[in-house]
């Protein structure tokens, strides 16, 4: 069975790394109409941030102290390239109580930190490193891996025997990529049409061609 210890505080467990960052953003939520909820970052002034714009980002206590306020459901983070990090999301992986056994592999070979996400039936796992290829999300695997341009909710409820700290991992990550999205699509050049051109961007020269 999967399990996250009890602690006073709700987030103690949360990576110091992380916490050190000024790449936290409060959320609220709204419904969706598929079910579950949205998490809507909120800016200093209580309304939509802007997330990816790197003004509007705070310090962890800072959005601990605004996510206090009534209205607001808790606090996460902005992934972007220049931080290294990835954050994995293994979405409704456990039944009962019980972690999917597949997943529960993957979290062995990430060895990194971990927890249970909002909504409790799945994961997060946040750790450094890099996307093979571009391919990111596969809703019939639940599995989404994210690097920049995501806002990452993190609920501080860690995984019991899951490192306390965000680990480095990119051979686990490469071999997961792979498990869930193969290899990445081959590029192909039409060579019916010669590229005879002084090799202006975004086009081919004869010598590049060929």
């Amino acid at each position: 069975a999967i399990t996250a210890p009890e602690t006073t505080s709700q987030y103690s467990r949360i990576p110091t790394s992380l916490k050190a960052k000024r790449i936290w953003l409060p959320f609220k939520t709204s419904p969706r109409s598929a079910g579950g909820v949205n998490k809507i970052p909120q800016n200093r002034q209580g309304r939509s941030a802007k997330y990816t714009d790197p003004a509007t980002w705070m310090s962890y206590e800072e959005a601990v102290r605004q996510s206090q306020r009534p209205g607001y459901e808790g606090v996460g983070i902005v992934l972007h390239k220049e931080l290294g990090l990835m954050g994995i999301d293994f979405d409704h992986c456990i039944v009962d109580g019980v972690l999917d056994p597949e997943v529960e592999g993957w979290v062995a070979k990430l060895n990194t930190y971990t927890e249970l996400s909002f909504s409790g039936d799945g994961l997060h796992a946040i750790v450094f490193g890099r996307l093979p290829w571009k391919a990111n999300r596969k809703d019939s695997a639940g599995v989404e891996m994210y690097t920049t341009g995501r806002y990452f909710v993190v609920t501080g409820k860690q995984v019991t025997g899951t490192p306390s700290e965000v680990m480095p991992a990119q051979d686990p990550i490469a071999a997961i990529h792979y498990q869930v999205f193969g290899n990445q699509p081959v590029e192909t050049v039409d060579t019916t049409t010669p590229y005879y051109t002084e090799g202006r961007e975004g086009e081919l020269s004869a010598e590049s061609l060929f």
